[in-house]
């Protein structure tokens, strides 16, 4: 996941902030989406 951040070059201040913020938000919807099918899993299992 980490890819983008890497690479941020010097001099690219901007450009290295709008990826990190790009990365956590595909990291945040990673995230909710698993939640989401642990959640259907948890529920088939009961």
């Amino acid at each position: 996941m980490g890819i983008m951040s890497v690479h941020g070059l010097p001099g690219m201040g901007g450009a290295r902030i709008i990826y990190i913020e790009a990365e956590l938000i595909i990291f945040k919807q990673f995230v909710t989406e698993f939640n989401a099918s642990l959640i259907c899993l948890f529920q088939y299992m009961a």
